[in-house]
């Protein structure tokens, strides 16, 4: 009896699902070649193949037009080439502008703008490198192999006790930017007061203290009685221009929701805009309504020719993708100042701010001797304010911040460098008020208010350039 064949294995789960062999390496330019071969030396598609290493199929679908000639292989990218090319210019000029992005801040970007598209009606197909909206580690790997232009660095931590703040890096940095406006052929804007800015927040105590008080000798235990709020502190947004001039301030509300009673008891005859945020902190939202909103009126109200140049000191709220494609749009140049130098190149740091919060203490005990029964709070902390800014925020000392800082003119020599050495030992260039700062969702918004003297009332010059801006319409208070 003859044997019987010996049974075949079962596949294992090792035999099955093998991996493919990786597909042919080639480039682009072999692509062109091969075409080139084609039609000039009636090769066979086969023997092309064969010698650039070119599937027979990529090349049939290339020359019939099926395929693009500069298409690549894989899944379609979800962003165009053009849109890529505009992220990748919005990285460059930021960090041109010293205020270089992170990889959350091209994420949330990309973010967006498919948010923005659904909001439209428009979904495109993700790949599997997303979750929702939201990119994934392996997007940001293939973005920066596309452009290998771009590289993911870790910058250096930018501490003012470090001594890495010399003069020779703060002349780089005038150099630099004399180059950046040079290339952009924006030198006369870089020579002109009218079209020179700089913006900055600062915190104002609802109850700072007064100083020293007199007593009879002897006394022990002297207290001065303080309201609830003697600790809140509201932050302001101030501007101004180097030739004198005083664009509105923004004061934030830490509010999700704005009061009334908040636009009844604003002054009489002062401009102003109203932001708020869930904690009173300035946020991207904050920045992009005061920029591109009420800042943007201004400059055509007042016919300022374009562009204009916003010096800032650094802060995550200014990198923002959307904030940058609308401040191009509006020809509004928002530079950034060297880190830890805004105590002497910072014009409101300068020569506003300080006599301003001296003369804000004096008011601020004026209201109390004048108000025994009411404490000042949120609701007329404008009232007290506005009166002190536009009457003290004068344009010698405007103009005079902008020289000592070397700003206008432009001179790298103009500096009280010294100063450098003072700043040693002090805290970080970020400033205390933006601890805490909420970065989370578009949910803040401010209001551009006016007041007329005459007819007392409110109208809204918001120009809607973002959803879901907040408006007030009070007419006839």
């Amino acid at each position: 009896m003859s044997a019987k064949p010996p049974k075949k294995k079962a596949k294992g789960p090792q035999q099955r699902g093998k991996t493919r062999p990786p597909p042919p390496a080639y480039r682009q330019e072999d692509i062109l070649k091969a075409i080139e071969d084609l039609e000039n030396y009636k090769m066979s598609i086969r023997a092309v193949g064969r010698k650039y290493n070119i599937p027979e199929a990529t090349l049939r679908h290339k020359l019939s037009g099926y395929h693009s000639m500069d298409g690549k292989r894989g899944p379609k990218p979800l962003l165009s080439n053009a849109e890529e090319e505009i992220l990748v210019n919005y990285i460059k000029g930021a960090c041109r502008r010293a205020h270089p992005v992170t990889k959350k801040n091209v994420l949330s970007a990309v973010e967006r703008i498919l948010q923005e598209e659904a909001e439209h009606g428009y979904e495109r197909k993700r790949p599997p490198s997303f979750t929702g909206n939201t990119p994934k580690q392996k997007w940001w790997t293939l973005f920066l192999k596309r452009h290998p232009t771009l590289s993911s660095r870790t910058p250096g931590a930018l501490t003012s006790a470090r001594k890495n703040v010399s003069v020779r890096k703060i002349k780089e940095w005038f150099t630099n930017a004399h180059d950046y406006f040079s290339e952009i052929n924006a030198l006369d804007a870089l020579q002109d007061p009218a079209r020179n800015f700089n913006i900055d927040e600062s915190g104002f105590c609802l109850s700072p203290i007064h100083g020293k008080v007199v007593v009879p000798k002897g006394e022990k235990h002297v207290f001065e009685e303080t309201s609830i709020h003697h600790k809140q502190n509201l932050i302001v947004l101030g501007c101004i221009c180097a030739d004198g001039s005083l664009p509105p301030p923004m004061i934030i509300y830490p509010r999700k929701r704005m009061s009334a009673n908040i636009v009844e008891k604003s002054p009489v005859g002062y401009e102003f805009t109203v932001g708020k945020s869930e904690k009173g902190y300035i946020t991207y939202e904050t920045l992009f309504e005061y920029l591109c909103n009420s800042f943007h009126d201004w400059l055509n109200a007042h016919n300022v020719k374009r562009p204009v140049i916003v010096w800032t000191d650094w802060h995550e709220t200014r990198n923002n993708y959307f904030l940058a494609k609308t401040l191009n749009e509006l020809n509004i140049i928002l530079y950034g100042l060297p880190p830890n130098t805004t105590h002497f190149l910072q014009p409101l740091d300068v020569s506003v701010f300080g006599p301003l919060k001296k003369e804000w203490t004096k008011a601020v005990k004026l209201w109390e001797q004048h108000h025994h029964d009411e404490v000042l709070t949120q609701i007329n902390f404008a009232e007290v304010l506005l009166p002190v800014y536009y009457s003290h925020v004068t344009p010698d000392k405007i103009k005079a911040g902008f020289d000592k800082c070397g700003l206008l003119p432009f001179n790298p020599e103009r500096p009280d460098y010294s100063k450098l050495q003072a700043a040693a030992a002090q805290k970080e260039h970020y400033s205390t008020i933006f601890e805490g700062v909420n970065q989370g969702g578009f949910k803040e918004i401010g209001t551009h208010l006016k007041r007329n003297s005459n007819q007392r009332s409110f109208t809204s010059d918001n120009h809607n350039r973002k959803e879901g801006t907040l408006q007030f319409h009070r007419i006839n208070v």
